[in-house]
């Protein structure tokens, strides 16, 4: 994401420590996988020893294409496994549902109108 530049991830993860010490709140990440991007076991793992430190949940959403993206959803087979990973080292984990595909405001197509 764009935003990404001007926060960098190690930045956010920090803030997020500081955050639950002071508040001991549960945190959510939002991981959209894509196939062939980011949607393998061992990118899951690489997830899991990011987020150990934390006490969170993962929604995985499967990506919504769109016109003017190459990019494609994993499959369900990819998001199972990633799930899987994330489930077996102790991080609740949804799979979440699509939603908004029809008015081109599921994750991914988010702006996919604008030039």
């Amino acid at each position: 994401m764009p935003v990404a530049g001007k926060y960098p991830l190690d930045r956010m993860f920090e803030a997020i420590k500081v955050y639950q010490r002071k508040t001991r709140n549960r945190i959510t990440f939002e991981y959209c996988l894509i196939d062939g991007v980011n949607d393998t076991v061992t990118q899951a793992k690489l997830l899991v020893k990011r987020l150990r430190p934390f006490m969170c949940n993962v929604n995985l959403i499967e990506y919504n294409p769109h016109r003017g993206s190459l990019l494609q959803p994993a499959g369900r087979d990819a998001i199972e496994r990633f799930a899987n990973v994330l489930k077996d080292a102790g991080i609740e984990t949804t799979v979440r549902r699509k939603f908004g595909r029809t008015i081109k405001a599921a994750c991914g197509q988010l702006g996919a109108g604008i030039k």
